[in-house]
């Protein structure tokens, strides 16, 4: 009898919960178990949903292979990199697009795709943690507002949580989770005024 694929939904996450996040996870032993990061505001993503203004994009390929892009990206609470190579053509392609533009960057765009951490050689206790976007969509001021928007209300939820496995580990890990994450929010909330 064979499983059925389920994907997991993408969890709404600001730029500043990724970067304070630095635990990936498996829940089962089975060699195609997703893997999930915990989030600080005590909940787990396998995929992630965030927004913001792309500042840079470039190709860091070395010369001759097939362009890898890597952009830098911004909401009100900080920047995350997303990196889109020849295994996510349709993201690779926006960026390629937004790179080639007279116009932009700057952009706001929508990215849907699963988190990834590095370790530095130079500082393996150092993880940094960016997406392997799944898609790209450049969106207009309304749906930038409105992202933000149901982002912080979704953050928000995960934090009035008060009990469940994830929320007793991000505490453990990642301390007191509304004093890490409130003003975060706020910044969010402030900027829609």
């Amino acid at each position: 009898m064979s499983q059925e694929y389920q994907r997991n939904p993408a969890v709404r996450v600001l730029a500043s919960e990724i970067n304070k996040a630095d635990y990936h996870f498996q829940e089962t032993d089975d060699d195609r178990a997703p893997n999930f990061l915990l989030l600080p505001s005590g909940g787990k993503a396998n995929r992630v949903m965030m927004g913001g203004t792309v500042l840079s994009v470039e190709d860091t390929s070395s010369g001759g292979g097939s362009p890898f892009w890597k952009a830098t990206i911004e909401d009100p609470t900080g920047k995350f990199m997303v990196f889109a190579g020849q295994y996510q053509p349709e993201a690779a392609s926006v960026l390629q697009m937004i790179a080639n533009s007279d116009d932009k960057p700057p952009a706001f765009v929508h990215v849907v795709g699963k988190t990834k951490e590095y370790r530095p050689e130079d500082d393996e206790g150092e993880v940094i943690v960016n997406i392997r976007p799944e898609d790209i969509a450049i969106v207009d001021e309304q749906q930038k507002r409105n992202w933000l928007h149901e982002t912080a209300e979704k953050t928000v939820e995960r934090l009035e949580k008060t009990e469940g496995d994830y929320v007793r580990q991000s505490e453990e890990r990642y301390g007191d989770r509304v004093t890490l994450l409130k003003s975060d929010v706020q910044d969010v909330l402030e900027s829609l005024e």
